[in-house]
């Protein structure tokens, strides 16, 4: 993650945590390997980042989730991954 997008993410200012698409992906939000050719189409124009143990969700809408994924935090963008042979 870029300086720029720690900063952003880091901020208690929530305009600073509102991220053009662009610049996220750029800035490596949404991995470090190649992006996909149809990353651009599947964004919107802006990306909100929460904070802390903040989320976004529906305040008129029944929230039945328990757990939420998608934090800039180190815990919750590494995700481990155990493969096993199917044959």
């Amino acid at each position: 993650m870029t300086s720029a997008l720690g900063e952003a993410a880091g901020s208690s200012n929530f305009a600073e945590r509102i991220l053009d698409s662009a610049f996220a992906a750029e800035a490596g939000l949404f991995g470090s390997g190649p992006a996909s050719p149809r990353l651009a189409e599947r964004l919107g124009d802006l990306v909100v980042a929460a904070k802390g143990t903040a989320y976004w969700w529906w305040a008129n809408r029944e929230n039945p989730l328990i757990g939420r994924h998608g934090g800039l935090t180190a815990e919750e963008m590494l995700v481990p991954l155990l493969a096993a042979p199917l044959q």
